[in-house]
C-alpha cells in the first residue's frame, strides 16, 4: 500500500520514522512485525518542543520505511507519561528494542 492511499485509509493519521537510521528503522519495523515491539517511550521535551506529535489514544498511525514507503499501521492503546526511573521491565520488554543486550528482554 503506498503512503497516500495508507493516509487515505487511516483519516487523521501520523506519518513516522521509527529508529534514526535506515539500520535502526529497519530492526525496528520487524520488531514491530513480529510482536516483540508493542510500544515505545520517547522523552517529553520533544512533544513539548513540537519535533513529535504526542500520540493519540485510538488513532491510527503509519510507521514508514526508511525510504518513506509505508510499512505498517498502528494504534494507539495508550498514553502514559511517567519519569524515566519509574520505568518497569514490562514498559521495557514492550519497547523490545534492546532484545539481544545485556539487561534487554
Amino acid at each position: 500500500m503506498t503512503l497516500v492511499a495508507a493516509l487515505a485509509k487511516y483519516e487523521g493519521a501520523f506519518a513516522y520514522h521509527p529508529g534514526d537510521s535506515a539500520a535502526l528503522n529497519a530492526e525496528i519495523l520487524a520488531l514491530m512485525r513480529s510482536g516483540l515491539k508493542t510500544g515505545t517511550c520517547d522523552a517529553w521535551a520533544i512533544y513539548v518542543d513540537g519535533t513529535e506529535e504526542l500520540p493519540v489514544v485510538g488513532r491510527v498511525d503509519i510507521a514508514l520505511d526508511w525510504a518513506g514507503r509505508a510499512a505498517l499501521a498502528t494504534r494507539t492503546l495508550a498514553v502514559e507519561r511517567i519519569a524515566f526511573d519509574e520505568m518497569d521491565e514490562m514498559r521495557g520488554r514492550r519497547n523490545a528494542e534492546n532484545v539481544g543486550q545485556v539487561g534487554g528482554p
